[in-house]
């Protein structure tokens, strides 16, 4: 009940926004791709230790993230390719936000540390990064070659 509740006021604050998009003709895919954009400078600026700017950019992200998918319904231009783009740059995104945090614990060293377990080593962060696309990507791809 409250899911329902906390996206029928999403949908009523984006109302607005939607309109603004179609009325510029601005593509659902172009949407997805800005989105994208924004979630890769919420990393950056995670990782910079700008974490008051990194939040609100992400909740403009966050808002870009649900633009897309109302603009292709309103305009009735969804499509298998929109939805298998919009899914697979949801989770780049989801990638570089959270690569940008965890490089500012590792470099700020502000996570909490215990006596009992090691640092983190530095090349960690790369490979863990690769490992999280690695293990999401395919599902995406092959979900799109069924369609």
């Amino acid at each position: 009940m409250i899911k329902h509740e906390v996206a029928r006021e999403l949908s009523r604050v984006a109302t607005p926004f939607t309109w603004i998009a179609i009325k510029l003709r601005i593509s659902a895919n172009a949407i997805t791709v800005a989105g994208m954009v924004l979630f890769l400078n919420v990393g950056v600026l995670y990782g910079l230790g700008k974490l008051r700017a990194a939040t609100s950019l992400l909740i403009l992200a966050a808002l870009f993230d649900g633009l897309d998918g109302a603009v292709a319904r309103r305009t009735r231009q969804k499509s298998s390719f929109g939805a298998f783009l919009d899914s697979l740059l949801d989770r780049y995104g989801d990638g570089a936000y959270l690569a940008g945090i965890t490089w500012y614990f590792l470099v700020t060293n502000a996570a909490p540390t215990h006596d009992h377990v090691p640092p983190v080593p530095f090349y960690e962060l790369p490979i863990s990064g690769l490992e999280y696309l690695g293990n999401l990507i395919p599902n995406h791809v092959a979900a799109f070659f069924t369609l």
